[in-house]
């Protein structure tokens, strides 16, 4: 037999607390039904509060007002809760996906700007607000370096700027203003030449050969190869000690055709909290069920499934929607005794 509980029977002397149990929780879906219930993991320690908000029923029969009844405004039920070990099942609770297919049509597209590549990164082609995993089916037609600024007379430059010199490129290494006349560019990889107060390092050819790249056609990625031209050029950059402040970059300009096909996508994202049925059964035997508003949130990252080792303990916490106890009763069953 079940007896539902208020203010005045719950909590007397403080907060209910329990470890040893197992805690129960029943997803709620959008249209408002349950999925089955499921063990959250390991034992636990669980501790839930009941806040009640009354306005005093005061008597003004004597000389002042005398308080003789509380009226109950609202009740609030809130907690935590702490999991020893988090499942798999457990954390797929907190993710929602949607599966759909993008239709992705033929297309050419030219001198499209990656700004930054380097050594053993993958390249995605075709990225873009609208399209965050790019294209897939892509032949490359051409790469270059995205050095296409020509030369000019007492010209401001910035450290890290690129300019194309005939089949060359190269880079500012020190900046300031180009002088007055053309200076003698260098013809070899890595060759400086001073240019006003401007000095230049040739990062070599402007167009790449297929050779300088890894293409893969599939899934529209590019790689310099470890021998090839772009590679080559990273490796004439100046060391920086802020990677993130880091002027000097090899960027480059694709062309590449795009073949039309579908593809398939699973768009998945966490929640940070999710709503329920919730129940706890504790060690004592006793078997608490606190309505069917239950909403959990981990207080952590959810990323606690350690390869090799037991997972780390993860707080939740509890909160209940409804603060009327009508609607969001807090029940305790008693061990049953057979009639």
């Amino acid at each position: 037999m079940s007896s539902s509980l208020n203010t005045a029977m719950v909590l007397p002397q403080g907060p209910l607390k329990r470890s040893g149990g197992i805690p129960y929780f029943a997803r709620k879906l959008s249209d408002g039904s349950l999925l089955p219930m499921e063990a959250l993991r390991y034992p636990t320690e669980i501790t839930i509060g009941i806040t009640e908000e009354a306005e005093p029923v005061l008597s003004f029969e004597g000389p002042s007002p005398v308080e003789i009844d509380r009226l109950r405004q609202s009740l609030e039920i809130a907690g935590t809760m702490t999991i020893q070990g988090v499942s798999g099942n457990t954390l797929a609770m907190w993710m929602i996906g949607a599966y759909f297919k993008i239709t992705q049509p033929s297309a050419t597209v030219t001198d499209e700007l990656i700004q930054h590549t380097a050594l053993q990164a993958l390249t995605k082609l075709g990225r873009s607000a609208s399209n965050p995993m790019g294209v897939r089916l892509a032949t490359i037609t051409a790469a270059k370096s995205d050095a296409v600024a020509v030369w000019s007379a007492t010209s401001a430059r910035a450290l890290g700027a690129k300019v194309k010199q005939g089949a060359r490129a190269v880079i500012a290494i020190v900046g300031g203003i180009t002088g007055a006349v053309v200076p003698t560019w260098p013809v070899t990889l890595g060759g400086e030449v001073v240019d006003g107060t401007v000095t230049w390092r040739d990062i070599g050819p402007h167009t790449y050969a297929p050779g300088d790249y890894i293409a893969d056609v599939p899934n529209a990625e590019l790689q310099p190869t470890p021998l090839g031209a772009i590679a080559a050029a990273i490796g004439l950059l100046p060391n920086w000690q802020l990677p993130t402040l880091n002027p000097f970059r090899i960027g480059l300009l694709v062309s590449y055709s795009v073949a039309a096909a579908t593809i398939p996508r699973v768009a998945a994202a966490s929640q940070e909290t999710i709503e329920g049925y919730f129940e706890y059964r504790g060690a004592d035997g006793k078997e608490y069920v606190i309505g069917p508003d239950v909403r959990l949130a981990p207080t952590g990252d959810l990323a606690v499934l350690l390869t090799g080792s037991e997972p780390r303990a993860v707080t939740f916490a509890l909160t209940f929607r409804s603060k009327d106890p009508a609607i969001n009763p807090v029940y305790v069953d008693q061990p049953a005794v057979a009639a």
